[in-house]
């Protein structure tokens, strides 16, 4: 491996660590809130992008998820009960 691919392998995890993540904002009290308006409607890729999340979010040191489903994406709850 040369050392210029070494260092794009450097800056591509540096741009791209939050990419799979659920979008979502800090909280006031260390945990955060997730946007329930940009949730994904299909419930294995919400279950992929929690998990991704939850474990980035813990190494972050975050204290607290706020997850509000819509009834329209009730097909989530399973999910996010069994994550949870």
């Amino acid at each position: 491996m040369s050392k210029f691919n070494g260092i794009n392998r450097a800056l591509s995890s540096l741009f791209f660590t939050d990419t799979r993540t659920l979008d979502y904002f800090d909280d006031e009290y260390g945990g955060v809130i997730v946007n329930p308006e940009r949730l994904p409607s299909n419930p294995h890729v919400f279950a992929s992008l929690l998990q991704s999340s939850l474990s980035q979010w813990k190494n972050k040191g975050k204290e607290g998820v706020w997850l509000r489903l819509p009834s329209e994406y009730s097909e989530l709850l399973p999910v996010a009960v069994k994550s949870l």
